[in-house]
């Protein structure tokens, strides 16, 4: 039944397990297993709501990594920061 909730959400245009998915298999696990590592992620959620009575948000359950070349680029410096940095 879980296997099913899960393939149910692989079809959905937005969902954070697809999001969970995707990010399985770009580490390697291919089908079932990438699948098999959906259902333990949505069992918990599942539990989590359950128990305390809260709405689901999807930010909870992934979100997705910031990429790497975000951490790369530097950060844009005002102009108060370049004189204290001068001193």
């Amino acid at each position: 039944m879980l296997y099913m909730a899960v393939l149910h959400c692989l079809r959905m245009k937005q969902s954070a397990f697809k999001d969970y998915y995707q990010a399985m298999v770009t580490r390697g696990l291919r089908g079932r297993k990438a699948i098999m590592a959906v259902m333990p992620k949505m069992l918990l959620a599942a539990f989590h709501l359950f128990k305390s009575g809260e709405a689901y948000d999807p930010t909870k359950v992934w979100a997705a990594p910031k990429s790497k070349t975000a951490d790369c680029l530097p950060l844009p410096v005002s102009e108060p920061q370049l004189v204290a940095a001068r001193v």
